[in-house]
Parts: structure tokens; sequence; C-alpha cells
């Protein structure tokens, strides 16, 4: 089962954690990845979200990825054995639904981010 250390109440937060976790500054992670320091700053203060192909190189250059789980979201090693699907099982053991089944425009606007994420990793998966 992958073992979520801690929960971060965004990607950029999640993002910052694991790149200081590996000793590298923001200069250093663009660099490697290819792209402006502004983007790595962009994304770490939550003004935006990397795209799938530099949520990749993310992947890559830390060996990493960063999943949404309900409450925010956690970084799994990508090191580690684990299987396909505990991506997907960790985000729906999380997911409470209202009784009524309606969710608000928001609420779905998250569940579709979400289930993106998870659609991504699973595919990375492969």
């Amino acid at each position: 089962m992958t073992e979520a250390k801690k929960i971060f109440e965004s990607y950029g937060k999640a993002l910052k954690h694991a790149r200081k976790d590996h000793s590298m500054k923001q200069g250093s992670l663009a660099e490697r990845m290819g792209i402006n320091q502004s983007e790595i700053s962009r994304w770490e203060n939550s003004d935006a979200v990397p795209l799938d192909h530099n949520q990749e190189k993310i992947k890559q250059v830390l060996n990493i990825d960063i999943a949404p789980v309900k409450g925010g979201w956690c970084i799994i090693d990508s090191q580690k054995s684990h299987s396909v699907n505990e991506p997907a099982k960790a985000y729906a053991d999380e997911v409470d639904l209202p009784e009524d089944g309606q969710l608000s425009r928001g609420q779905m606007k998250e569940l579709l981010s979400q289930i993106e994420s998870i659609v991504r990793i699973l595919k990375d998966s492969l």
C-alpha cells in the first residue's frame, strides 16, 4: 500500500516539499526540466499547475509523483514498488459524496481534476 507521509493542501506545496527533500533549488529543478525558474515558482505558489508533460518531467527528475487524495495532495515515491491501482485506491477510500449525489460546480471541477490526475498516474504506471 502507498504510504503518504503527509497530505499537502496544494500541488505546489507538495512540489516544494519534494524539491527541498531532494536538496534542490528552484533553479536546479528548472534547469534539469529545461524550463524557466519562474514556472517552478508559479507552481509552488499555486499560481498555476504544471501541464501533463511538465508533471512527467517532475516525476523523472525527482522520482516522485504527486497524487490527489481527499483533502489535498500526497507524494508517491516512484522508485518504490506499488500496485498500479494504489493511487486510485488511496483516493477512492477517501471520497465523500453527498447523500443526494448532487455536486456543486466547484466539487465537480475538483473531482474531474483529481480523476484526470489518477488516470495520468495509471497510464504512467503501465
